[in-house]
């Protein structure tokens, strides 16, 4: 319907370019949610709500969700590799059920009723293969997602090993801009670009 209408008004000498505006300003000046201004209304003697009288109970809007708080823990593990630093991602799977899927980010997991540190400890060394030490809590950021509010923990960590696969790599701080990161996520790594630490300030102190 919204095709033939563009049609229909490239027919009369109307540009899409004027077209679109012109429909949004409809909506945001006269035909508004309260109120509407029907008599200076353009396209009155069209308009279905009015012809049924519910001009001034239409649209019917939805209520806000609720607010679901999350809280999630990442970690910041570096390594230098023939002298140069590196920094350990992994790629979120490709599963339509989660968010980000397929992205690359700092190792994350969500913390559900108990220490962010014990639960990103014991979510390395049993689902990533990673044998770490948590330490200090660098940063914490918070975004949303639809109706969630996350509160994202990013603590430092000391490897004692990582078992190589392929969702878990290093990556040079220049390479990880060439990959598909999460805008969050990648707020993130700038902030700790920028806010370097020394390596006895990474670990468990």
């Amino acid at each position: 319907h919204a095709e033939a209408v563009v049609r229909e008004g490239q027919a009369h000498g109307c540009a899409p370019s004027q077209l679109n505006p012109a429909i949004m300003e409809l909506g945001a000046l006269i035909c508004r949610p309260r109120e509407p201004d029907c008599p200076c209304c353009p396209i009155a003697e069209f308009c279905a709500a009015r012809a049924a009288g519910r001009q001034n109970e239409l649209p019917q809007t939805a209520p806000k969700p609720q607010t679901i708080a999350l809280q999630d823990a990442c970690v910041f593990i570096q390594s230098t590799l023939d002298g140069a630093p590196r920094v350990l991602l992994r790629c979120r799977p490709h599963d339509a059920k989660i968010w980000w899927r397929g992205m690359w980010e700092l190792p994350r997991v969500r913390v559900e009723n108990a220490a962010p540190e014990a639960t990103l400890q014991r979510w390395l060394r049993d689902e990533m293969g990673v044998d770490a030490q948590i330490g200090a809590l660098l940063h914490t950021m918070r975004h949303g997602v639809t109706q969630h509010l996350i509160t994202l923990n990013c603590f430092a960590a000391q490897v004692v090993t990582v078992t190589e696969r392929e969702e878990l790599r290093w990556f040079a701080p220049h390479e990880i801009d060439a990959l598909a990161v999460p805008s969050t996520m990648r707020q993130l790594l700038r902030w700790l670009e920028r806010h370097p630490r020394g390596q006895e300030q990474l670990q468990l102190l």
